[in-house]
């Protein structure tokens, strides 16, 4: 079950002086510089390359950390084209260069000064300088050019038609000016990603030909209508489970790659399409096929659902191949889901659907999940997320839980919020039910923030309380979804709410006395209450004034 998808990026400098054609006097003149378009990944380490963001994210996307916003609006860029008639269906959409075409990513400056002796060495140095600002600029940009297409592959397992490859270059220029004997250098370059010249397509070879690609379009959005009909409208659980068994049931594994003979499979066996349309032979799916259509059909269900590829082996003993799956979400909990492995391989008759074989072994388990005596899931599907050689591993995504799903257990959600307060000391944040404590928290800080995760549906009491501040109390009832309370906690006397005690409480307590400004709040009413008597008199503004005063 090897994964085929592997993106390849053009990142090879031609900067030779002698190549350069001078334009303009001795005191200023340009050279035109482009790059040639080489496919393969450059390994050499920069900077600022792609790194892991802190955390654990669903999103792809979001496990990238300090992203440049070239490479944002390259992204987005990517998800408004995929789509019919879009520049990724219909690389001539892009703009043309003499029959060729490009999309334009990024326009990169630099300007340097140093001094020079003779013209000879001026030109060597600015070459040299020239050459080297851009390369940096273009180790930079391959490397977040690679990082936007391993992201795009693993968010959108509905594209089904990029060959995986890609090829970037620079086309610019540099020039010079002189005073005395100091050189400005001046470079500027576009930076492109080519959807299409002779010898290259970034589509597939099957759908470069617009007939062939609507009409698999059409496929892919029937097949997905198809299967969504069938599927039940009870729980999350229900529609994975019935996922799972259509996906099984309609496919057969490629017996050409399950015999060892990958180039003999069709292409679309590592997509989703194969595995939605449903297929056996060589044209049936791989573990990535089968991965790509899970996903594709829980995002139209909204069930939190990524990508995972790996090393996987059934038993500890056995020797590991690489291989795809799928993580899922339920109940605010993520589970590991092996569609593949539960449509075994049958040797017997491989070009058919062979239908009484398929099971749920490899359904919704969590890392502690034994699947062989002594041997856990997570022991036996080592996360990699590295969709290319030498490229990013994104280590960083959901973690699974430790145990297996439990279709009886009770559905549980959280209770969040901002607590706000006067000063930076210590808040204590209590979760109560039917007057025992389920929870407590202590935050710090002006601003803090709570979570109580895995409760059950119910009535809580929610119990804050701090040095110098009114305890503040509310009931939440939680029912079939997240509760977010957010709350402000006040000094004693603080009317206004502005975290100090001066005339302007006093002036809202006597208001309140004499109606002008009732105060409904119960919270606040409480903090009004300055005797602690359970009413609101003038015995309230001479204590809270003396206390000024004091």
């Amino acid at each position: 079950m090897k994964i085929k998808k592997i993106l390849s990026v053009a990142v090879v400098l031609a900067l030779m002086l002698s190549m350069f054609p001078a334009v303009g006097s001795a005191r200023a003149a340009s050279f035109s510089i482009e790059g040639p378009r080489v496919e393969y990944v450059r390994t050499r380490a920069v900077a600022d390359a792609p790194a892991l963001s802190d955390g654990n994210h669903a999103s792809y996307l979001d496990r990238l950390a300090s992203m440049p916003d070239y490479a944002l609006d390259y992204y987005r860029w990517m998800e408004e084209n995929a789509v019919p008639n879009g520049v990724l269906t219909d690389p001539t959409k892009g703009i043309e260069n003499n029959g060729e075409y490009y999309y334009s990513v990024h326009y990169a400056t630099g300007t340097e000064k140093f001094t020079f002796t003779s013209k000879d060495e001026m030109l060597a140095t600015g070459g040299q300088i020239a050459a080297a600002g851009l390369e940096k600029e273009f180790d930079s940009f391959s490397n977040w050019v690679s990082a936007v297409h391993d992201v795009f592959d693993r968010e959108h397992p509905e594209v089904f038609w990029l060959s995986g490859h890609s090829s970037v270059s620079y086309m610019g220029s540099w020039s010079y000016s002189t005073r005395g004997n100091t050189c400005t250098i001046m470079y500027q370059a576009d930076l492109v990603v080519w959807l299409q010249y002779p010898g290259f397509d970034i589509r597939e070879t099957k759908y470069q030909d617009a007939d062939t690609l609507n009409a698999a379009f059409e496929t892919r959005d029937a097949m997905v209508q198809e299967i969504l009909a069938g599927c039940p409208d009870g729980s999350d659980y229900d529609r994975v489970v019935y996922l799972n068994d259509v996906l099984t049931t309609r496919n057969a594994y490629n017996s050409a790659v399950a015999a060892g003979k990958s180039s003999q499979a069709e292409a679309s066996a590592w997509e989703c399409i194969s595995a939605l349309e449903g297929n056996s032979g060589t044209a049936g799916p791989v573990c990535e096929g089968y991965a790509r259509a899970f996903q594709v059909l829980c995002n139209e269900l909204n069930i939190p659902c990524v990508l995972v590829d790996g090393e996987a082996k059934s038993h500890a003993d056995d020797q590991p191949e690489d291989h795809m799956w799928n993580y899922v979400q339920i109940d605010d909990g993520w589970y590991a889901v092996d569609v593949t492995w539960n449509d075994p391989y049958v040797a017997s008759n491989p070009e058919e659907k062979n239908t009484g074989f398929e099971y749920r072994d490899w359904l919704l388990l969590g890392s502690d999940s034994e699947v062989a005596p002594g041997y856990t899931f997570l022991e036996s599907h080592k996360v990699k997320n590295q969709i290319r050689s030498n490229g990013l591993s994104f280590t960083n995504g959901p973690v699974l839980e430790r145990t297996a799903y439990s279709p009886n257990s009770v559905p549980l959600y959280s209770i969040d919020g901002k607590v706000t307060s006067a000063n930076a000391d210590a808040v204590t944040v209590e979760l109560l039910r039917d007057g025992t404590v389920v929870g407590t928290q202590t935050l710090s800080g002006k601003t803090a923030n709570y979570t109580f995760d895995k409760i059950p549906a119910g009535v809580y009491q929610l119990k804050v309380s701090k040095a110098d501040h009114v305890t503040y109390k509310a009931d939440l009832t939680v029912t079939d979804a997240a509760v977010t309370h957010d709350l402000k906690l006040r000094l004693l006397g603080d009317v206004t709410g502005d975290g100090r005690i001066n005339v302007g409480d006093v002036a809202r307590i006597y208001g309140h006395i004499k109606k002008t400004m009732v105060v409904t709040d119960p919270y606040v009413l409480l903090c009004v209450d300055v005797t602690g008597d359970g009413r609101i008199n003038v015995g309230d503004t001479a204590r809270l004034y003396g206390r000024i005063r004091g």
